[in-house]
């Protein structure tokens, strides 16, 4: 997909995990061995993404450190949030300038849903939905924090350098210009606490072996 930039959203201060994990970023987080976030890019590989960018905040230089710039086929560029505490959105925007394809796939770093990001792609692509979301009832209706949209539509719709939420306002925003449910019914996991962490290993090997 020459077309599209993935944005990884793992800035976040992790603060409900940090009893089981203190140490590194939640994407940091070792499952069965490796890295949370590793199995979030062999999905981008899969996917045939070639360019991530990593939206980083606390310990950011972690991940530079372990990632660096490349993974795979990958080529990675990093992101720092100019606005503190500013939201997803916020560190979205900070994001921009490195974005250089027309459509952007967002994800969270401490997410992982078990299915094809290459269909998602497609899906957006034939039914021309200006905004995609992935919409999961797997465990109720659950939105699972995964966009595909315009790069336009950021810098037209997140203001700069001020707090913006993705999940409270921006489908809101874009709504009358088309927004499409990609409804999935997957397993999927969020590490963000250490109940769901200490399930983690598990989930992680029961779909990658």
């Amino acid at each position: 997909m020459s077309d599209v930039t993935a944005v990884i959203l793992c800035g976040g201060l992790g603060t409900r995990l940090r009893p089981a994990v203190s140490d590194v970023p939640k994407c940091l987080a070792e499952v069965n061995g490796k890295p949370f976030i590793f199995y979030i890019l062999d999905q981008l590989v899969e996917a045939k993404i070639q360019h991530v960018i990593l939206s980083i905040g606390y310990k950011g230089y972690m991940i530079c450190d372990v990632i660096g710039f490349s993974y795979k086929n990958l080529m990675i560029t990093y992101s720092t949030d100019i606005v503190t505490n500013g939201g997803t959105g916020a560190a979205l925007r900070s994001a921009l300038k490195y974005i250089d394809r027309p459509t952007v796939l967002i994800m969270n770093g401490d997410t992982y849903i078990d299915f094809k990001i290459f269909d998602f792609l497609y899906g957006y692509q034939v039914q021309y939905g200006n905004t995609g979301f992935v919409l999961n009832v797997y465990d109720g209706i659950i939105s699972m924090g995964m966009y595909l949209i315009h790069r336009e539509f950021i810098q037209k719709y997140i203001p700069l350098d001020m707090p913006y939420s993705l999940e409270q306002s921006f489908l809101n925003d874009v709504y009358e210009y088309g927004v499409v449910p990609y409804i999935i019914n997957r397993p999927f996991i969020d590490i963000g606490t250490p109940e769901a962490y200490a399930k983690a290993g598990e989930f992680m090997g029961s779909f990658t072996g």
